[in-house]
């Protein structure tokens, strides 16, 4: 029985050895299989890297020095005064003609009252003058016609008084004749002289009165011109009331500029001035921008100009939205590297000379930029190029 316990003592032992020395090989096994993975894995992932690089180059021209931009309008104060109002607050939606802000505008409302009642008075004095004219000139009308009224009785008269002197001169003619002849009495030749004289008196009276009636009818219409001096004060009134006017509309600019107007449907971005400040003419008051008009500004390296041009379609991917992709076309390549718009460019006076890569700014118009992109962020942009690259 001791025998039978050491036997299998023995075979325990032996059998633990065993098991003791095949551990090793299998650490050694799952290590090298392990290491295998691991550099196919890597393997795979810089065959994907190279991959996708490759197909990039050839497919697009990529850049990381891009940003998104827009046009920012600064409304500026048109008037000097206080600025009694503010209608909005930075963030809010504008439309094009809302009111932003007033300016006070009290001495230009009184200076329009003011000229306003001038006005007025200068319509009253028209009236007056135009009604007095036609009360002359009826007036005077009256009194031409009257006078040559006159003057066409007296006129008419006198030529039968020169009928009758005619006739009584002949009389006294043919009566003279008989008298030498002793065929008449001498009352008879008294008479007819008397009947000539008569007549020849009152032609001369009547001729008199025709030269009066004349003289009538002259004044008469010389009184009627006088309606020429109150043409030259209505004239004169009617000039002042252009005046006038010009001036009322100048005022009613005036209060009209003191009303601040959204120039453009946007976004108001900053503002610059509170209700109750002070703003001098042209001061700043705040800054809009239209978030439906936005494109992205890409300093694209002038070894891949050759490969873009307008009308290029392009990729266009934001850090803040990384799941979304916006798309858009090259509108503008640049005519000039930016380094020859430099506050400082580089004249290499001293004759060292280091090549760098220059960048030309290139415009991209985004076809939807919705509510997501702001001005400033910065992007990715991808350019479906037509010409294929790899270097």
């Amino acid at each position: 029985m001791t025998e039978e316990t050491s036997a299998t003592a023995q075979d325990t032992t032996a059998l633990d050895a065993t098991v003791v020395r095949q551990k090793p090989r299998y650490r050694r096994a799952f290590g090298q299989i392990s290491r295998v993975v691991g550099i196919l894995v890597v393997v795979a992932g810089l065959g994907y890297w190279a991959q996708t690089w490759v197909r990039n180059s050839l497919l697009y021209v990529t850049e990381t020095d891009a940003r998104i931009m827009a046009d920012f309008v600064v409304v500026g104060a048109t008037a000097s005064g206080e600025m009694t109002a503010r209608a909005v607050n930075e963030g809010d939606v504008v439309e094009l003609g809302q009111v932003l802000a007033r300016i006070d505008g009290t001495d230009a409302r009184l200076k329009r009252s003011e000229l306003e009642s001038q006005l007025a008075t200068i319509d009253a004095e028209i009236s007056q003058i135009e009604s007095d004219r036609a009360l002359a000139v009826q007036r005077l009308a009256s009194a031409v016609a009257t006078r040559k009224a006159e003057l066409a009785e007296v006129a008419a008269e006198l030529v039968l008084v020169r009928y009758e002197h005619s006739f009584a001169e002949a009389e006294l003619k043919r009566i003279k004749a008989l008298a030498r002849a002793g065929n008449t009495p001498r009352s008879r030749l008294d008479r007819a002289r008397t009947d000539a004289l008569k007549a020849g008196q009152k032609k001369v009276q009547l001729e008199a009165g025709v030269k009066a009636a004349e003289a009538a009818v002259a004044q008469a219409e010389a009184e009627a011109g006088q309606q020429q001096v109150l043409d030259a004060k209505i004239a004169g009134k009617k000039a002042q009331r252009v005046e006038v006017m010009a001036a009322i509309d100048r005022q009613s600019h005036e209060i009209e500029r003191r009303v601040i107007r959204s120039p453009l449907s946007g976004v108001v971005d900053q503002t610059f001035a509170q209700a109750g400040e002070f703003v001098a003419r042209g001061a700043r008051i705040m800054v809009i921008h239209n978030p439906a008009q936005l494109w992205v500004e890409a300093n694209l390296r002038e070894t891949d100009i050759a490969r873009v041009s307008v009308g290029d379609t392009v990729d266009i991917r934001v850090d803040a939205y990384a799941d979304d992709v916006f798309t858009g076309r090259v509108s503008h390549i640049g005519a000039a590297a930016n380094s020859r718009f430099s506050l400082l460019p580089n004249l290499n006076q001293s004759g060292n000379f280091t090549k760098v890569t220059q960048r030309i700014e290139t415009h991209i118009e985004v076809d939807k930029p919705g509510d997501k992109l702001k001005p400033g962020m910065m992007v990715e942009i991808s350019i479906h190029a037509k010409k294929k690259q790899l270097f």
